[in-house]
């Protein structure tokens, strides 16, 4: 079985703790780094030897992911997240899941409208749990590349409260 690809997008802290959590995976391997503070990107990017993408319209147009995990600062999660799942990619979202209600409800409301998974990472603690989430993961993305977005996976929302 192939390796799922998976984007993280932000190289802060959180980033970086994600790409190492991902890159221990025998089923997911970092595939790009996504961070508009360009040194801080390359230099995540050169530590895992993939890709740096200022942005997540670079890295959906060059087929960088098959998912993303999104663990920029809350107050870019929405535009961000709802760009990745109206693209038709998985998404793991950091928590908190934004910075406002309205925010909130938009990523809700994106994940609702797409035919892929979205789960926010509820606990600090429980971020080896997400290997654990990687065969969903995979599973969502082998279907997207199989079958029609309309035909796809039921999508999953997890909410902190």
């Amino acid at each position: 079985m192939n390796k799922l690809r998976i984007a993280i997008v932000g190289a802060g802290f959180m980033g970086l703790l994600h790409a190492r959590v991902v890159a221990d995976s025998d089923l997911a391997e970092v595939s790009a780094i996504i961070d508009p503070n360009v040194e801080l990107g390359r230099q995540a990017a050169a530590e895992f030897g993939v890709s740096h993408f200022a942005d997540a319209a670079s890295a959906l147009s060059a087929g960088a992911a098959d998912a993303y995990i999104v663990a920029a600062p809350d107050r870019l999660h929405e535009a961000v997240t709802c760009e990745l799942l109206e693209a038709g990619k998985p998404v793991l979202l950091e928590k908190p899941m934004a910075h406002t209600l309205d925010a909130a409800k938009a990523i809700a409301k994106a994940a609702k409208r797409a035919a892929h998974a979205c789960s926010s990472a509820i606990f600090f603690a429980s971020i080896p749990a997400i290997a654990r989430q990687l065969p969903l993961c995979a599973r969502a993305a082998s279907a997207s590349r199989s079958m029609p977005a309309a035909a796809a996976s039921p999508n999953v929302m997890s909410a902190n409260g």
